[in-house]
């Protein structure tokens, strides 16, 4: 009588059990990698509306004055503010929505709004009240942050830079 070539029922149980564990391996790392990457998009995609918000305002700021930068519910906005009352004199100019996850620091503390911050003749500029303004938004820094990584927005000598 020939004998039967072949593979006995326990082999293929662990050859299974072998791909099993591996693919499982494999999706619980493609998984932390997918968020990862979504979430470093996220930033990333922040990271360049603000530092299009800043260089719009700053080009805004020499042909129509003062434009101000205000970050508040989670809102980052940039409009034409002439008597420097804080309120648009017309429309807002651009506008965007910061996710309700991610912090921003600015110049090193943690803030959930910048009320004083304005763009005057290409220049940035903080608001101290009663017409007067201090250049120390000249060099400033903005961080955007979640739970995983962090991407800088900086202000240099007025001009706004990513890195």
């Amino acid at each position: 009588m020939s004998k039967l070539k072949g593979f006995t029922l326990i082999e293929i149980l662990i050859v299974l059990v072998i791909i099993s564990i591996i693919s499982g391996i494999f999706f619980l790392n493609a998984n932390e990698i997918f968020v990862r990457l979504s979430s470093e998009a996220k930033l990333i995609n922040l990271q360049e509306n603000i530092y299009f918000l800043l260089s719009l305002a700053r080009k805004e700021s020499v042909d129509t004055q003062p434009i101000k930068i205000e970050y508040k519910n989670h809102k980052i906005r940039v409009f034409k503010d002439t008597n420097l009352d804080g309120i648009p004199d017309s429309s807002i100019i651009t506008e965007i929505k910061v996710p309700d996850n991610i912090e921003i620091i600015f110049n090193g503390i943690s803030v959930t709004e910048i009320n004083d911050m304005y763009a005057i003749d290409g220049i940035f500029t903080k608001y101290i009240g009663n017409y007067k303004f201090d250049l120390s938004y000249q060099n400033c820094e903005f961080k955007v942050k979640d739970s995983r990584s962090q991407k800088i927005i900086k202000i240099i000598n007025s001009l706004p830079v990513t890195e």
